[in-house]
C-alpha cells in the first residue's frame, strides 16, 4: 500500500498534530514515507529525506517514522512488515509497546475528532442494523475492514453514551443467521440467561457455554466471537480495558484456523506460551481441541519447562478478594496462588487430596465463592499437570490424559480422590445488580486499586535510608527503570513525594533530566522547555515530569491515571495540595487522567 493524503486523512491529521508538523506538509509526508513503503530508500535514506522535506530533527524523523510504520503496520505486506520489524530491533526498540502505543493515542484523536459523527442518529441505526442482520456475514468476511468500520463506530458510540449498552443488546438478540441449528437470537437469549455480575465471572460462563453446543470448530470460533462481542457491549467499559493490540476493542479478531475439514485446531508453540503467561482463560476456552497438542509441547523437556515457567510467572489477577503470602498483602495473582500452595502444600510430589483439601480450606481460598475455587483448581490443576507430566498420568489411559481437566472438582469439603469428574451445569440466576452511576464506579474502582498496591505502602521504607543521601537512590532507580519494576518505581516515586524531595528530584537526577527536556521540545519550543527547567516548582512541571516518568515504567494507559492518582493523594497528604489537580477523574471515559498542559499566550497552563 502507498499512503496518501485522499485515502488516508485521519491518519496523516493524527500523525502531523502528534508532531507538530504544519498541515499544508501533508503531501510531502506521504511522499517522504513512501520512499520506504515504495522499496526505493533504505532505513537511513527515509531519515534524511523526512529530515529534508519537513524541516524537522533527525531525533523527531525517526520518531515520526516509528510512528508511521506502527499506525500503518497492518496494512503493508509481510515483506514490508517483516522489514519494518527488523528496523525497530536495529533501533532495539519494542515493537509491541510502540504499536500498542501508537493504537491508544491514535484511538484518543479518532474518537475526538468523529465524536460527533459516531454518535449521530444515522450512524446509530447503522450499528443497531449491522448487529440484528449483518453481523454473521461481516466475521465470515475476509474483509476486516468492514468490520473494522462497524468496531469503530461501536467503540465510539458506547464511549458517548454509555446507556446505549441495553438498545445495542436488544438489536443484536433479534439476530436470525443460524450457527449450528440454533439462531444467533436463541443462542444470545439462552447465554444471557447464565452470566455472571462482571466481564471475567462471565467469560468464564461463555467457556461453559460453548463447551455444551454440538458445532464444528468453524462454528465453535464464530459462536465463541458472537458472545464476545454480547460481553463486551454488556460490561462496557470493564471488557476492553485489556484488550490487546492486534485485536479490536469491541470485536474480537482473533480466530481459530481449521485444519484438514475441520479436524483439530492450528496452535503455535509460541502463541501456546504466551497465552499460558498472560492469558490462560482465553487458552481455557479451547478446551478439548488443545490438549492432544499440549500433551505433544511438553513431551519435549525444553518447551515443558518453558511453559511451565510462563504459568508460574502469569501476574493475571484471579479474584478481587483479599490474599496474603508470607504475612504480607498482595494480589491475588496466579503467580501468587501457585507459590502460596508449594508453601503450604509443598511441590516434591503431586496429591491430589492435598490440592483439593487446599483449595478447601487454605486461608486465602477461604474467602472464595465455589465458582472460584472451581477456577482455582482448575488452574492449579492444569501447572501440576504440566509439572508433573507425565507420572502424574501414570494410572490413566493415554486416550484420556489432559492438561487443561476438563473438571468441576470440589463440591463439598470432603475428600476427592478423581483426577477428572464431569461437570455438572449448575444454573445461577442472573443477580440483581445495583447501578451505580460514574463517579461512584470511578470511587470503587480507585478503591480496589489502592488496596492492590497495599505492598508499595510497606515498601516505601525500603528508601527511607535515602532520605538524607539522594546520591545513591538516583542509580538504584535507574536500575528500576531498566527492569521494569513497576511495583518498585511507584514506591520509589510515593518516597520522594511524600518526603516533599519532587523537586530536588527531577534537578539532580541528570540522566533523567536530560532525557526529560528532549521530549518536552517534541512538543514545545526551545523558550517554553527554558522556562521550564527554571521553574521546577511549578505545577505544570511537576504534572509534565511525572507523565515523563510514567512513560518510562511500562505502564497502560489506565494504569497511568491510577497511579497518577494515587500519587496526587500523596501530595495532598503530605501538605503539598498545590499539585493535587494534576489528575483528575473522566466520568465519561470510565478513568482518571492527567490533565493536559497547555501553551497559553507563551506560558504553561494546567487544562
Amino acid at each position: 500500500m502507498r499512503i496518501n493524503s485522499e485515502n488516508n486523512t485521519i491518519q496523516i491529521s493524527f500523525l502531523l498534530e502528534k508532531f507538530s508538523i504544519n498541515f499544508d506538509m501533508d503531501i510531502a509526508f506521504c511522499e517522504a514515507i513512501n520512499f520506504f513503503v515504495d522499496n526505493t530508500y533504505d532505513y537511513n535514506s527515509t531519515i534524511d529525506a523526512i529530515v529534508f522535506m519537513l524541516k524537522i530533527k533527525e531525533e523527531t524523523a525517526k520518531k515520526l517514522f516509528f510512528s508511521t510504520c506502527a499506525l500503518f503496520f497492518d496494512n503493508m505486506e509481510i515483506e514490508k512488515q517483516n522489514e519494518i520489524k527488523s528496523v525497530f530491533l536495529y533501533e532495539k526498540l519494542d515493537f509491541e509497546k510502540y504499536l500498542e502505543d501508537i493504537k491508544e493515542d491514535f484511538g484518543a484523536f479518532f474518537i475526538e475528532q468523529t465524536g460527533e459523527i459516531i454518535s449521530s442518529k444515522d450512524s446509530l441505526d447503522d450499528t443497531f442494523k449491522a448487529l440484528e442482520f449483518h453481523i454473521k456475514s461481516m466475521l465470515l468476511n475476509p474483509n476486516n475492514d468492514i468490520v473494522s468500520v462497524l468496531d469503530d463506530k461501536m467503540y465510539g458510540q458506547l464511549m458517548f453514551n454509555p446507556d446505549l449498552n441495553k438498545n445495542l443488546l436488544i438489536s443484536f438478540t433479534k439476530n436470525k443467521d443460524l450457527i449450528g441449528s440454533k439462531a444467533i437470537s436463541k443462542h444470545l437469549i439462552d447465554f444471557s440467561n447464565d452470566l455472571g455480575d462482571s466481564y471475567e465471572s462471565s467469560a468464564l460462563k461463555k467457556q461453559q457455554y460453548l463447551g455444551g453446543q454440538k458445532l464444528n470448530n468453524i462454528e465453535k470460533d464464530l459462536l465463541s466471537r458472537v458472545l464476545e462481542i454480547y460481553l463486551r457491549i454488556k460490561f462496557f467499559p470493564e471488557s476492553v480495558k485489556n484488550v490487546k493490540v492486534g485485536d479490536w476493542f469491541i470485536i474480537p479478531c482473533e480466530k481459530l484456523q481449521d485444519v484438514q475439514a475441520g479436524q483439530g485446531v492450528s496452535f503455535d508453540k509460541e502463541d501456546i506460551i504466551r497465552l499460558f503467561k498472560e492469558d490462560i482463560l482465553k487458552l481455557f476456552e479451547y478446551g478439548d481441541d488443545i490438549n492432544d497438542y499440549l500433551i505433544d509441547l511438553v513431551s519435549d523437556s525444553s518447551t515443558k519447562q518453558q511453559i511451565e515457567n510462563a504459568i508460574y510467572l502469569n501476574e493475571k489477577i484471579l479474584f478481587d478478594k483479599e490474599f496474603s503470602i508470607n504475612g504480607r498483602l498482595d494480589k491475588s495473582s496466579i503467580a501468587n496462588w501457585i507459590k502460596n500452595y508449594i508453601a503450604e502444600v509443598g511441590i516434591d510430589k503431586y496429591n491430589d487430596l492435598a490440592l483439593s483439601k487446599f483449595v478447601i480450606d487454605s486461608k486465602n481460598a477461604k474467602n472464595l465463592d465455589q465458582k472460584d475455587k472451581d477456577l482455582l483448581y482448575k488452574i492449579l490443576k492444569t501447572y501440576l499437570n504440566i509439572k508433573f507430566f507425565p507420572e502424574i498420568f501414570d494410572d490413566v489411559p493415554e486416550d484420556q490424559w489432559s492438561i487443561i481437566p476438563a473438571t468441576k472438582i470440589i463440591e463439598t469439603k470432603k475428600a476427592v480422590n478423581k483426577v477428572f469428574v464431569q461437570p455438572t451445569p449448575v444454573k445461577i440466576p442472573e443477580p440483581v445488580i445495583k447501578k451505580q452511576n460514574p463517579a461512584e464506579a470511578l470511587l470503587v474502582e480507585y478503591k480496589s486499586f489502592e488496596k492492590s498496591i497495599s505492598n508499595t505502602k510497606n515498601d516505601l521504607l525500603l528508601f527511607e535510608k535515602y532520605k538524607n543521601n539522594l546520591d545513591e537512590f538516583y542509580g538504584e532507580f535507574d536500575e528500576m527503570i531498566r527492569s521494569k519494576d513497576k511495583q518498585k518505581l511507584i514506591s520509589a516515586v510515593a518516597f520522594i513525594v511524600k518526603n516533599k524531595l519532587i523537586n530536588i528530584f527531577i534537578k539532580n537526577n541528570k540522566n533523567l533530566f536530560i532525557e526529560f527536556k528532549k521530549s518536552l521540545l517534541l512538543k514545545f519550543d526551545e523558550d517554553i522547555v527554558t522556562s521550564i527547567s527554571n521553574n521546577l516548582d511549578s505545577i505544570e512541571t511537576v504534572s509534565l515530569y511525572l507523565q515523563f516518568l510514567f512513560t518510562r515504567f511500562a505502564l497502560t494507559p489506565r494504569e497511568t491515571g491510577l497511579y497518577g492518582m494515587y500519587i496526587a493523594n500523596i501530595f495532598k497528604k503530605s501538605g503539598q495540595e498545590k499539585y493535587f489537580p494534576i489528575v483528575y477523574g473522566d466520568i465519561n471515559l470510565g478513568q482518571f487522567l492527567f490533565r493536559d498542559v497547555v501553551e497559553i499566550a507563551g506560558k504553561l497552563k494546567l487544562k
